[in-house]
């Protein structure tokens, strides 16, 4: 499922694909991005590609799950960019990371689409944004 756009986090709109449950807000658990401005290596453990557009520019939001073997970065780690063509990858490739200078992005002038996923227990449901328990880093740029 993916969420929000272009809106400050007060007001996100989160609504199932079914359209059963809609919530005004997704959980308080959002992004955190570290400051790293070196390219490193990273090694995929999961892509979400975004199937919508960002803004009015036609530019998809992806996120990346992996680890890094740098000791300046956490061992684990989500990885945001924009794109229009979302890159291919696979579980187990290594990419090179350029990192963004500006890691505010829930404020930049694209906006978030968040990836979330819903799970419903006893009848409420708990909604999790994909890839927030980790830290994160905006990438400027990947190197395949």
């Amino acid at each position: 499922m993916i969420s929000g756009c272009n809106q400050k986090k007060e007001h996100i709109k989160v609504s199932s694909i079914n359209d059963e449950n809609i919530t005004d807000s997704i959980p308080n658990k959002y992004f955190e991005t570290i400051s790293y401005k070196e390219k490193f290596e990273f090694t995929v453990n999961e892509n979400y590609t975004g199937s919508n557009s960002v803004s009015c520019y036609g530019i998809g939001y992806h996120l990346l799950i992996g680890t890094t073997e740098n000791s300046e970065l956490p061992a684990k780690l989500s990885v945001l960019y924009h794109s229009i063509k979302p890159y291919d990858l696979k579980k187990g490739d290594k990419i090179i990371i350029i990192p963004d200078e500006n890691q505010d992005f829930e404020t930049n002038d694209f906006g978030v689409i968040y990836i979330v996923s819903d799970t419903i227990i006893n009848g409420k449901t708990e909604t999790h944004v994909l890839g927030s328990e980790y830290k994160s880093i905006w990438a400027e740029r990947i190197e395949l």
